[in-house]
């Protein structure tokens, strides 16, 4: 009995003998080498990660500015008459200016209908009512049989125009029977431009209303809202129109696509942020961007329907050094060529 209770006590002393250092320091080293590739796993897909959101974000960013750019490129020219002498596409060329952006701007234009109103009478700067007619060119202010107005009408031409304005409210006809007061404007205005072809030179206003003229029943006249005043005189004589025409300039400002709608700088549309540049390049027949100097006019006579394609490029900013990663030039860049395919219709 001695024997195996002396055993049994030496047993159970070795049991609580532990681990020993060199089983601990071995242990750690496993323990730190497993935990290091474990980190560094995770940093690489962390990074990953973020660089596929980096990339996904640019690209979104750039198809958004790239798709609304060539909507209004395809669009460019639409209804516009051979006549018609201001170009339908400029292009502001800001690397040949002092301006201290490189970006470049983007001048698109086209008509909303094909009709356009003959100014019948002078037209004084700061004017807020114009005298039109159905007709322009050596028709001006004269009438068929069947075009002529009474005293309670307007003239088939004018109906046109008033319906277009009466329908930017989005309901059919006219709630108002009233010009608005001065200063005002409300959803049943509308942007008309007013043209000098002798000039070749125009300006954007908002058409409020139209009457028929006081001093004459043969002729209409339309009435200016808002804040709009006329800059310019438009002497009869140069046969000024009238049309319901609208001007889209995209440009960058800081780091933000703008979209400004018929002259409006005081009210530009934010599209997009993040942008580092904008560049646009015309081709036409033997001419590029070199037919347009930095104030947007060409220096030669092109013609708008000699482009053969317009090609736009946008470059995104690289991601902020917080992000872990940057994204190379190309991964931050779209080009795309657009037609404008009003051009075919000569």
């Amino acid at each position: 009995m001695v024997n195996q209770f002396m055993k049994l006590r030496l047993s159970t002393r070795s049991s609580n003998k532990g681990f020993t250092l060199v089983e601990l320091l071995v242990t750690t080293l496993i323990s730190s080498i497993i935990l290091g590739a474990s980190l560094s796993l995770i940093v690489d897909q962390r990074k990953q990660f973020v660089t596929d959101q980096n990339r996904t974000q640019a690209s979104q960013n750039l198809r958004t500015g790239m798709d609304l750019v060539g909507t209004d490129v395809k669009l460019a020219g639409e209804r516009l008459e051979e006549d018609f002498e201001q170009p339908a596409v400029v292009l502001i060329d800001e690397s040949h200016s002092n301006n201290t952006s490189d970006a470049d701007e983007l001048v698109v234009q086209r008509k909303l209908i094909p009709e356009k109103l003959g100014v019948c009478a002078d037209v004084a700067a700061g004017a807020s009512s114009i005298t039109v007619s159905i007709a322009s060119g050596s028709d001006l202010c004269t009438f068929s049989s069947n075009e002529t107005p009474t005293a309670d009408e307007y003239t088939d031409l004018l109906n046109i125009f008033r319906d277009y304005r009466c329908e930017e409210d989005g309901t059919a006809g006219c709630a108002r029977t009233t010009a608005p007061g001065a200063g005002n404007c409300d959803d049943e205005c509308t942007w008309a431009y007013i043209y000098n072809p002798n000039t070749n030179s125009g300006e954007f206003f908002q058409y409020a209303f139209e009457d028929v003229d006081s001093t004459d029943p043969e002729l209409n006249r339309i009435y200016l809202g808002g804040s709009s005043t006329l800059a310019s005189n438009y002497p009869a004589a140069d046969n000024p129109e009238i049309y319901l025409l609208e001007e889209r300039e995209y440009r960058l400002n800081g780091e933000v696509l703008e979209l400004v709608i018929n002259r409006q700088n005081s009210e530009p549309l934010r599209l997009i942020n993040e942008v580092q540049d904008f560049e646009v390049t015309v081709q036409a027949s033997g001419a590029s961007n070199s037919s347009f100097n930095p104030d947007g006019v060409p220096t030669t006579a092109l013609n708008w329907r000699d482009i053969e394609h317009i090609e736009v490029e946008l470059k995104t900013n690289n991601p902020a050094t917080s992000d872990l990663i940057e994204l190379s030039e190309d991964k931050r860049t779209l080009s795309s060529k657009f037609f404008p395919r009003n051009i075919i219709s000569k």
